[in-house]
């Protein structure tokens, strides 16, 4: 698979690259405002790095900081999966809105699949690893599902109608022995309703 990791100033980048570079091929592209998002032809699969350096409603010269990202999501036709500040891009881009939590969670947790989130992932909660500020607030309009929620918030949306994909939370980062295959439990069964849809 050759997967394109766009870097948003990730301090997990070396996590998402030791768990994808084993049998895949992947590019890092270095986030920057102002410039046009290349993917490569041959690309199976796009991951949003989760950051810190920049929120999501942030603006330089009157512009949104990660436009070039929300253009990227909003045209799509490779699948994207959003890690933490790629699911806020994801959602803001589509119409969502955001909110700043009081403080910053720091934390490993336990999250439940909804009925949804059963049928698109399977069977089997996750524990997990948080590091945000900022949290969805509202999805209505956006053509999202969600999947999982915690008692922060939404945790993993798929859209209804988009090859879009993505988890408030860091899969990259490992806390416990099932880490490493919820990682990819999440990336496979995404791919595979992307590759369903594609068929139908």
């Amino acid at each position: 698979m050759n997967i394109f990791v766009v870097n948003n100033g990730s301090q997990y980048l070396e996590n998402i690259i030791l768990k994808i570079s084993k049998d895949n091929k992947y590019t890092i592209y270095n986030y920057k405002p102002g410039y046009k998002i290349n993917v490569p032809k041959e690309t199976d699969l796009i991951i949003l790095s989760g950051g810190m350096k920049q929120e999501v409603v942030d603006e330089v010269d009157g512009q949104h900081y990660y436009k070039e990202e929300f253009d990227l999501i909003k045209a799509a036709t490779v699948p994207i999966f959003g890690i933490c500040l790629g699911l806020q891009m994801m959602a803001y881009a589509m119409g969502g809105s955001l909110k700043q939590l009081p403080n910053l969670q720091h934390k490993n947790i336990p999250i439940k699949l909804n009925h949804v989130g059963h049928t698109i992932l399977g069977h089997g909660d996750l524990f997990v690893h948080e590091r945000h500020a900022w949290v969805v607030d509202e999805l209505d309009g956006t053509g999202f599902s969600v999947l999982a929620e915690s008692e922060d918030g939404v945790e993993i949306i798929h859209h209804n109608h988009k090859n879009l994909f993505a988890t408030q939370f860091h899969p990259e980062i490992d806390v416990d022995h099932n880490s490493n295959e919820n990682f990819w439990r999440l990336i496979n069964s995404f791919l595979e309703k992307a590759n369903n849809r594609l068929a139908a």
